[in-house]
């Protein structure tokens, strides 16, 4: 179940010469993660506004948090985020207008990582523009302690 990873340790024998015939006489092969082999599934992505995407997956069990990736060309992935154990959403806020993403979702714990979910991707909308600045202003005094403002609303 899972893949099996081996490091070979080499550490300083003591005599402060490094890498040496004293150093790999007391080299160890350890048996350090199993790497499981449940990715994340059920991956979405919606567009919450024109800055923000939201996520959601199927939680892993075992996972004590995961790693969430993004990509704007769908090859080249970038770590945006982690959330911690049994989360099972999270908000991009950084995303862009009118911008496509691509992201991804790892399941980690103290040992290991998952393979990476499938790929959900999500388009921001434009940004909303400002509205047209009024135009026309006028103000007409109206009695000593009253001023009457109007003005054209575009």
């Amino acid at each position: 179940m899972g893949v099996q990873t081996l490091v070979l340790h080499v550490g300083d024998a003591g005599d402060g010469n490094a890498f040496d015939w004293a150093d790999w006489a007391d080299a160890r092969v350890l048996k350090t993660a199993t790497i499981t082999s449940t990715a994340p599934t059920g991956l979405t992505a919606t567009a919450a506004s024109s800055t923000e995407i939201g996520l959601a997956w199927d939680e892993v069990c075992g996972e004590t948090g995961y790693s969430i990736e993004r990509s704007s060309d769908g090859v080249l992935f970038t770590a945006i985020g982690t959330v911690g154990a049994n989360a099972t959403t999270f908000a991009d806020t950084t995303a862009q207008a009118s911008t496509t993403y691509s992201y991804r979702v790892i399941a980690t714990n103290a040992t290991s990582v998952s393979p990476a979910s499938n790929v959900a991707q999500a388009t921001t909308p434009a940004a909303p523009k400002a509205p047209a600045a009024a135009s026309g202003l006028t103000a007409t005094l109206n009695g000593a302690a009253e001023i009457d403002l109007s003005w054209i609303d575009n």
